[in-house]
């Protein structure tokens, strides 16, 4: 095959000094050679993995030679490659509960949080959208551009919408705040997103009884691959949002790509600041799509060789099957890449 350089040197020995019409006729007439189509079908699976010590803060840079996979339960492999998330662009989603009897203290300082947030620690290639929840979901900005003012104004103006708190007639809609039906409206309202995904829910974690169950929520969260997080301002109490005793807003968010944080008003810019930090902090693990995998939901489970107190949450991934279309193309060049990776046999069980 013919270089563009000597393709082009080939037009002008052949034609003369002509116009680049009558050379690119002239080529065209003396060489027939056919033009081949290379199609390349990716298969590589990226997994952003956040991995912190028992107390959930962040471990110093761990050696990438010590990460292993296991897929449904299956034999550990290591994987191909880790790299640090880095500079990866974000797509964000921040969703604020002002709703129940009592707002929460962090909303007054939220404002100027969220514009020191994009003005120091995001990038232009980020992108962010801003949620209100009180007894109905109210959505201000949508995947904009990072900027301060922006998203500050977008904060204060919704929290004085007419449309806010409010049912269609034009009443107040109570005090109940449907939580994981508003945070799978939200995952639903980042499906289109380009960058990694991530939505952090400003909320003490209570659901007043949504049609969504929070297993159901925490199953559609995987399968887009929308990492969540929390922050509130008082810690799990033993009403509400726990079941037999469990913190269900924090078994949510740690089995979905993130964690639960606590902090106060006047520290609230340096919450966000972790967030991101987590965020651009994580590693991505990858492996070629295992030959042995089939259709549906199914376990991925990051660890780190001699270290089992390290805490690991993976985001979920979407990964494309191979097309019976393509595969059984005559010109296909069939792979064995992923081959020798292993599957086991226990499925997540369908809420």
């Amino acid at each position: 095959m013919m270089r563009p350089g000597s393709i082009a040197k080939a037009l002008l020995n052949a034609c003369g000094w002509l116009s680049m019409l009558a050379g690119i006729c002239c080529g065209a007439q003396q060489d027939q050679t056919p033009v081949f189509t290379l199609k390349v079908y990716a298969n590589l699976v990226q997994v952003p993995t956040l991995v912190l010590d028992h107390d959930r803060e962040p471990l110093r840079q761990i050696d990438f030679q010590r990460f292993q996979v296991s897929l449904d339960g299956g034999k550990q492999f290591a994987p191909t490659h880790v790299r640090m998330e880095g500079e990866d662009p974000l797509s964000l989603a921040i969703l604020i509960d002002v709703g129940g009897k009592e707002r929460s203290d962090l909303v007054a300082a939220l404002s100027g949080a969220t514009a020191e947030m994009a003005a120091n620690y995001l990038h232009p290639q980020d992108r962010v959208s801003i949620y209100l929840l009180s007894c109905n979901l109210l959505r201000t900005v949508y995947q904009v551009h990072p900027s301060p003012e922006l998203l500050s104004t977008a904060i204060e103006k919704g929290l004085q919408s007419p449309n806010f708190a409010k049912n269609s007639a034009g009443a107040s809609c109570g005090t109940k705040v449907f939580l994981w039906g508003a945070m799978t409206a939200v995952v639903k309202d980042m499906v289109d997103a380009t960058g990694r995904r991530a939505i952090l829910v400003i909320s003490n974690g209570r659901d007043d009884g949504s049609a969504v169950s929070w297993p159901q929520l925490h199953e559609y969260a995987g399968l887009e691959g929308v990492a969540l997080f929390g922050l509130r301002d008082t810690p799990a109490t033993p009403t509400g949002w726990q079941t037999d005793h469990v913190d269900v807003f924090r078994s949510l968010c740690e089995s979905t790509g993130g964690i639960v944080m606590t902090g106060e008003k006047r520290d609230l810019q340096k919450r966000m600041q972790r967030w991101i930090d987590l965020l651009r902090g994580r590693y991505v693990v990858e492996f070629p799509r295992p030959q042995a995998l089939s259709g549906g939901a199914h376990d991925i489970t990051i660890s780190i060789k001699k270290d089992w107190m390290a805490f690991t949450t993976v985001a979920g991934v979407s990964v494309s099957m191979p097309d019976p279309k393509i595969t059984t193309d005559p010109n296909y060049v069939p792979s064995d890449e992923g081959s020798d990776i292993p599957v086991g046999k226990r499925r997540p069980l369908r809420q």
